[in-house]
């Protein structure tokens, strides 16, 4: 089976960008993760602080190999 999980909150303006990032990596450590999907906007053509952050984030939890399995989906 595939489980997607979204994160609501990445990114917020009110701060609570913590909260969720917290709340997602306990998650994911105790499900498990193959692969992540990132969708973003085509008509940013950078990464910005914050998907840099997340990024950094997620290779700290999970391993640079994760890196290997990300999925870019341009809308």
């Amino acid at each position: 089976p595939m489980v997607v999980i979204d994160t609501p909150g990445y990114g917020d303006s009110q701060g609570h960008d913590a909260d969720q990032q917290a709340a997602t990596v306990r998650h994911l450590r105790n499900t498990g993760v193959h692969a992540i999907v990132w969708v973003r906007n085509g008509a940013r053509t950078r990464i910005d602080d914050q998907e840099k952050m997340y990024i950094t984030l997620m290779q700290s939890v999970f391993g640079s190999a994760l890196i290997d399995n990300v999925i870019l989906c341009v809308t």
